[in-house]
Parts: C-alpha cells; structure tokens; sequence
C-alpha cells in the first residue's frame, strides 16, 4: 500500500514513537519512512539537527535504527541543545579560552558505562548535555603552583612578569566561581570519565554510601585556591530524579542543564559577570540581594552569594564581594562599619566597626588604568539567622592618606544587601529541563 505524500507530511509533525509505529504497517510503508530525506527532515524539525550534525552522529543508521535508538531524547534535546548555543555564543564573546576547554561529544557508550556505574538510569536532560559536550577540560597538572589572581588582579599581573606566561585556565570552570576571604573556587563541569572517578574518590572516603546514596552522579568540580579553605567542593546530582543534594557542594535549581541555563540566562542579563574569563556568581548592580551606592565620589557594590557549606539548619552562611571604586581625589580607606537586621520590621543594629578591611587600608589616587576609575576589592563571610536578613554600612575615608590627610574624613554609604535562599528563583531559572 502505498504512502501518500500528503500523508508523508502530516509524519513530519508526528511524535518520533507514531512514526515509528506507522512504519510497521506494511513493507512500502516501511520503505518511505526509512529514507534518509525523510528522517533527517525529522531530525530537523524535532531537533533542530542540520545535516552536518545528523550525518556525523550515526551516518549509517537507518531511519528505524536511529528512532530506536534516539527517539527517547526528542522532549529534551532540543532545549538543551538550544541552552549549549546560547552558553557557547556566549563564550566566544566573553571567554574564548572556557569554549577552548569544551570536550566532543560524549557516547552513548560512554553513558551507559557511567549509568551502569551508578545502577540508576541517568536522567534524560543530563545525557543531552553530554551527548552535545562531554565536560570541560580540566586544568593542567601545574594547576596548583599557579596563583589564583588577588580580586583587584594585582597577583595575576606579578605572576605573569615573573614567568612570562600567561593567565592560565584554573578559573575557567563553566558552572561558576566564586571568591571568600584569600581563597578563590571554580567550578568545572566533569567529563564523564572524569565524574566516575571523582564518584571513587567519594566513595573511597565514605561520602557517597554513608548518609548518601551511591546513585548520586558527580558531575562538578571545583579548584580552591587554598585548600585550608575546603579543599574541593563538588556537584552532585541524585540519579534517577533531577534533584540537587550538597554537602560541601555549591548547587541550585533541580537538573544540570537547569542550572547551566540559570547561569547563561543571568549572564546574559548582566546578573553574573565575567572576569578574566571566569563566571563569577557573586551578582551585579542590585539584582538577587546585591545593592551599588555612590557617595562623596566613592562607588560601593555589595554581593553577596549564599554558600551551602556554611550553612546549617536555621542559619545561612553567606561570602560577599565588596567592590570599592574611587571617583572622588586620592583618599585612603580606615574605617568601616556593618550594621545588620534579620527582621524587616526592626531597625538595623551596629555589629562591627573597626580599622580597614581583612586587614588592608588601601590607597586610592586619581591616576586612571586605562580610562577606568581606580578600584579595590575584597571577599568576606557572614551568615544569618532564620530565612532572611539584610547587612549594610558605611566605609570612612581621609583624603589624600593616614600619614598626610589633606582634609577632614567622609563617609561612603554601603547599601544594605539582602541576604536570603536563592533556590527559588534558580527554579524558575530552570523551568523546562526535567
């Protein structure tokens, strides 16, 4: 019985499981189905796949073959495929040497093996994203004779006069970094050769099989910069749901690939930044928590980043990135003071005030680097009780320095930041990838 074409076209708006079905009718059914045209034409409009992509994957399959084999993947592969370009296109603007770390595709041998590892199916969004990239690269072996760079970037350019290389690939981990007091972490996204044995290390030191499960699938890694600060933090992922557990792990949101779109979408809206290259997840301007003032020529932006590993039940343990730029003449900073809240109903109370900060009064002059405004910035922890809290103050400056002011002190205003649980806007961030 033959096809008519104009039901051949009504195939191409079919699910790939009816179409295979349809092919089972009878053998010149059968025949017109299994067309190379025809199931590439699918591919495409289920998946977007050109031909390229298509004919690198499995040349040799045939239509049926290549339905029974990938079929399962047509709700998902196209949203997560879409989410890698947008992450990638972002990549080649901001971050060439991160798109430099992304490996081929992974098999589907290769995720069997690791499914089978693990003795729980691997959710079907984390396969497309390892079928599309197979993790990153990870750093060079010499990774921790390299210093991570001080945040004003001073240590990076000393390092680069002393060796004459330049800034290596330590902080170009794709699922974000973040900075606390001296020590810098980023996080890698593992190659699945790498993610099992990450998973060894675990179980070997009892972390996956006691209080875990051994189906959790590790699929982050992190390189801090010392390692009295947390040695490496990791991303786990419970298999076979798409929910995120963290014990010394820094997650969000509830797959993979909905947490690789929370961080590409809020880059692109200028919520996260890049920095030499690396996705800092401490966020900009006033969004999730994070305020900027100016006052008296001073610029202050407070970040703040809640940090699963230091909080406990009833108590949120946050880093904040202070970023102080000087618009006003040369002045050194030697005061601060924080007053904080956790009701919004009650006013704020004074918790610290004393000289600098971590031990610094930076010097701040009116020279320009390159037709930008000097700045000066530094990473501290704080925590709060109960669900919700706010932190802010004021920095005290004297014009021109401590040894020779050249008038009397003013104050910069720090804009309270929130401090509060960003699981439920990672949520939403992450809608459509379960």
């Amino acid at each position: 019985m033959e096809m008519k074409p104009c039901l051949l076209e009504v195939t191409e708006y079919m699910e790939m499981d009816s179409v295979v079905r349809m092919a089972r009718v009878c053998k010149a059914w059968k025949a017109e189905l299994a067309s190379g045209n025809h199931w590439k034409k699918k591919c495409q409009s289920m998946w977007g796949l050109n031909e390229d992509e298509i004919d690198a994957a499995d040349p040799l399959l045939t239509f049926n073959q290549y339905a029974a084999k990938y079929w399962k993947y047509s709700t998902v592969f196209g949203p997560v495929r879409a989410m890698w370009k947008r992450f990638e296109a972002w990549m080649v603007r901001h971050s060439p040497g991160m798109l430099a770390t992304l490996n081929p595709p992974a098999s589907e041998e290769d995720l069997d093996t690791w499914e089978k590892m693990l003795g729980a199916p691997l959710p079907l969004s984390l396969r497309c994203v390892y079928k599309l990239h197979n993790g990153q690269a990870k750093p060079a072996d010499d990774w921790n004779k390299v210093p991570f760079p001080t945040l004003d970037g001073t240590q990076e350019d000393e390092w680069t006069q002393q060796t004459g290389k330049t800034y290596h690939g330590k902080c170009l981990g794709m699922l974000g970094g973040w900075s606390l007091y001296d020590s810098h972490t980023s996080l890698f996204l593992l190659s699945i050769q790498d993610a099992m044995k990450s998973h060894g290390i675990l179980s070997n030191h009892g972390l996956i099989g006691i209080g875990w499960s051994s189906n959790y699938a590790v699929v982050g890694k992190s390189f801090a910069s010392k390692r009295a600060c947390g040695d490496f933090t990791y991303m786990m992922l419970k298999c076979p749901t798409t929910r995120e557990g963290f014990q010394n792990f820094h997650v969000a949101g509830r797959s993979l690939p909905g947490y690789m779109n929370m961080i590409v979408t809020r880059l692109e809206q200028g919520v996260y930044r890049a920095r030499l290259g690396e996705i800092l997840l401490h966020p900009c301007g006033n969004h999730l928590g994070a305020t900027t003032t100016e006052t008296n020529g001073m610029v202050i932006e407070a970040s703040p980043l809640l940090l699963p590993s230091r909080s406990v039940p009833g108590e949120l343990g946050f880093t904040y990135r202070l970023t102080i730029t000087c618009k006003a003449g040369s002045c050194q900073l030697f005061l601060r003071t924080w007053k904080s809240r956790s009701d919004p109903n009650e006013g704020f109370e004074e918790v610290v005030k004393g000289q600098g900060v971590v031990g610094h009064l930076p010097v701040f002059t009116t020279d320009q680097k390159d037709g930008t405004y000097r700045q000066w910035a530094y990473a501290s922890a704080t925590s709060v009780e109960g669900a919700w809290g706010q932190m802010g103050g004021s920095l005290t400056f004297v014009p021109g320095t401590l040894q020779q002011p050249a008038g009397p002190h003013f104050d910069a205003t720090i804009e309270p930041m929130t401090l509060t649980h960003d699981i439920t806007r990672a949520l939403q961030d992450s809608a459509g990838f379960d």
